[in-house]
């Protein structure tokens, strides 16, 4: 009788084993650990998300969605929060071009923890989550869709484009939080994919290799299509908009276990991969990752000055207990420092483990002096015709001809239904140097274009404009046709946008939106607003829904302009006028801070959201000096305005500009809000804040140099 139990606890640790020995590192796992409060997109960068957008936020130390009770082993790290407001805009990208094409079959597995908070959100099929075409915002292969009746009784259902949605018959309600495995089973042509669901599988089917003995799908669809795109699928979305809570993302192309982590598994901490050496030029940023398929890491940054002898956790950058860490922007002063984390794992008694040591090299930035950069109207009947010179900038198509300048003046045409991209480089593109801007100094681009009609128009969309940065480890373009729609080469590209509100009356309030892109794994430089983080909307305190925009035949200049205010700090400011306009948008960046650019790029989204077709006459791009700094000052008073007010009194010059900027954290990752923007007349300068809507709530006024 001895004998039986030991021979059963033999057989339940043989097949324990074989389920650990199966297990490979998934394609991607996010658990939201040791994230900042703040929208997921922007916090959630180390685990691969993207996005600014407030629907689907994070708040540090609210825990995480509890699937022990479904058969899972114990959550780490936070929750995600996704809001009432539908929208599709952040995104993790899970793959690069063509790691799945469509042309090769493979099984892609997705899982997560979801919970249901409010089920008047739910209509008859609110999308919850979605992945996408790898460079894409628009373009989906699949999404879960969440229905309820009049009972209150929620289903999920798979949809593909073109399709009917396939529901399952489990009823779910608020407030339980449920498990979702998908399988999606990719094979070639554009109708032939299988989508599977399951709600809430058997626990003994966790762990499991078997792909020959899975258990029976809680729903299955083939109805639909697919891309036929070999760029296959990379992103996936959570959508807001059925108000809920998101947890324990994983994704992997091994088999089912890798994405149903039994209760009774442990894998102690370790490392997949180590951080490896960066190199740098001075005013880029590095970042350090590694990767564990540990159960739940928690990970800590430290630094080293000394060559290793003393070790300091890193306070300063993003990402400081993530499994990737980005330093602040780094000067020639911080080369040489190295780099290691340490992940801690909480079972059997908890392990820890530390990864090898990476260093950073910062290379010494030669900085572009005061004066012109290019002044380029196409007198030459070129638009890419080499060498770079100041009166030749060089500029290239994502299709040939959507622009053309052999009249002498450079003619945009937009397409039907679709994006193009437009991208003039500003620099030598025989050599690597891009504009670099020492602090006191201002980069200003001037665009001179008219949109000459406005027959097609239907609709508004974003006229995107952006300077960019290709030299610090992005591929500059080298000719026509580099893809469709707006792909652009953006890997590893950074810099900002203006994303313009265009159409013949606005749609919005405030049509103009700064941008910083964040999504630097994304090879769609301008497509998806999913690679950006918002900056500020404006012009502050504008109401312009409706109100008359842009004019066929009416001549606009852009100014868009990235002053270097400090090592950390960049002030952005686009100007618009033309027409009797005068629309002005700035804000101050302390998180990116990018100082270096190369090249400047036009998206229009379709012709039948904006022009027949776009004259550029003119474009001037120059660095120069500050005039003169504001002189030191402090804010004198502030006072309480019940019942929730806030007034700010500083110190001030009259006729010079004063932002008012506020956050509600002041975490190492802090985000600062502009709340306004002013001109002071006197000696003193006061500002309201009415309502405030935080518990609590820092301020900062910050001087804006000539």
């Amino acid at each position: 009788m001895k004998q039986y139990p030991l021979r059963l606890l033999l057989i339940t640790l043989a097949s324990f084993l074989l389920h650990q020995n199966t297990q490979a590192t998934p394609v991607r796992v996010s658990q939201m650990i040791g994230f900042t409060t703040g929208n997921l997109g922007t916090v959630g960068t180390s685990e691969g998300w993207a996005g600014g957008s407030i629907n689907v936020t994070v708040t540090n130390g609210s825990g995480s969605l509890n699937g022990t009770s479904l058969g899972l082993f114990a959550s780490a790290g936070d929750k995600a929060e996704v809001s009432t407001i539908v929208a599709t805009n952040t995104q993790l990208t899970f793959a690069t071009s063509g790691q799945f094409p469509q042309g090769t079959p493979i099984n892609l597995y997705y899982s997560f923890l979801y919970r249901f908070n409010n089920v008047s959100a739910i209509g008859t099929a609110t999308r919850m989550v979605a992945v996408h075409v790898q460079n894409s915002g628009s373009t989906a292969y699949w999404s879960l869709l969440a229905a309820t009746n009049s009972s209150g009784q929620i289903q999920l259902g798979l949809h593909k484009p073109g399709g009917t949605a396939e529901f399952a018959t489990t009823n779910l309600t608020v407030g339980g939080t449920f498990f979702v495995v998908i399988r999606q089973q990719i094979f070639a042509g554009g109708a032939n994919d299988i989508m599977d669901l399951w709600i809430n599988p058997p626990t003994d089917s966790f762990g499991n290799a078997d792909e020959n003995s899975l258990p029976t799908p809680s729903a299955t669809t083939s109805s639909g299509t697919e891309p036929t795109s070999n760029t296959g699928p990379g992103r996936f979305y959570l959508l807001s908009g059925a108000q809920g809570s998101f947890d324990e993302l994983r994704i992997a192309t091994n088999s089912w276990a890798d994405v149903t982590p039994p209760a009774n598994s442990c894998v102690s901490a370790g490392f997949d991969s180590h951080p490896s050496d960066q190199t740098v030029s001075e005013g880029v940023a590095a970042t350090f990752s590694v990767t564990s398929s540990s159960s739940s890491p928690t990970f800590k940054w430290q630094i080293s000055t000394d060559g290793g002898s003393n070790w300091n956790d890193a306070n300063a950058g993003t990402g400081t207990n993530t499994s990737s860490y980005t330093t602040p922007i780094l000067t020639v002063a911080d080369s040489g420092k190295m780099y290691r984390t340490i992940a801690n794992v909480l079972c059997n008694g908890g392990s820890s483990a530390t990864s090898s040591v990476a260093s950073v090299t910062v290379n010494a930035a030669v900085s572009t002096p005061v004066g012109l950069v290019v002044d380029d109207n196409w007198s030459d009947f070129s638009r890419n015709d080499p060498p770079f010179a100041t009166n030749n900038s060089i500029w290239f198509a994502s299709s040939a001809p959507s622009l053309d300048a052999s009249s002498g003046t450079m003619v945009g045409i937009p397409v039907s239904q679709s994006s193009r991209l437009w991208v003039g480089y500003f620099v030598d593109l025989t050599a690597s140097l891009p504009v670099h801007l020492e602090m006191g100094r201002t980069l200003k681009a001037t665009l001179v274009f008219t949109p000459t009609s406005f027959n097609q128009f239907t609709g508004n969309s974003g006229l995107r404009f952006g300077l960019f940065d290709y030299s610090d480890g992005g591929t500059r373009l080298s000719g026509d046709g580099f893809g469709s729609g707006s792909t652009g080469n953006g890997l590893n590209v950074r810099g900002y946008m203006l994303d313009q509100d265009f159409g013949t009356n606005f749609s919005l309030g405030l049509p103009m939106a700064i941008l910083a892109r964040n999504g630097l794994g994304d090879p769609n430089l301008m497509g998806s607003s999913g690679s950006f983080i918002t900056l500020t909307n404006g012009p502050t305190g504008a109401a312009l829904a409706n109100a008359p925009a842009f004019a066929g035949g009416t001549n606009y200049t852009l100014e868009f302009s990235v002053n270097r205010l400090a090592l950390n700090t960049t002030e952005v400011t686009a100007r618009l006028t033309g027409g009797g306009s005068n629309w002005v948008t700035t804000v101050i960046d302390s998180r990116f801070a990018y100082p270096r650019f190369d090249s400047f790029a036009i998206r229009p989204n379709s012709l039948e959201t904006t022009a027949d077709s776009f004259n550029f006459t003119s474009f001037k791009v120059e660095v120069l000096q500050n005039s003169s700094p504001v002189s030191p000052f402090n804010i004198t008073a502030i006072q309480l305005l019940p019942p929730e007010g806030i007034k700010l009194t500083w110190d001030s010059v009259s006729g010079k500009a004063y932002q008012v900027q506020s956050t509600d954290s002041l975490s190492p990752t802090v985000n600062w809000s502009t709340n306004a923007t002013m001109t002071a007349s006197s000696s003193s300068t006061s500002y309201t804040n009415s309502p405030v809507t935080s518990a609590q709530q820092f301020y900062r006024v910050v001087a804006i140099p000539e």
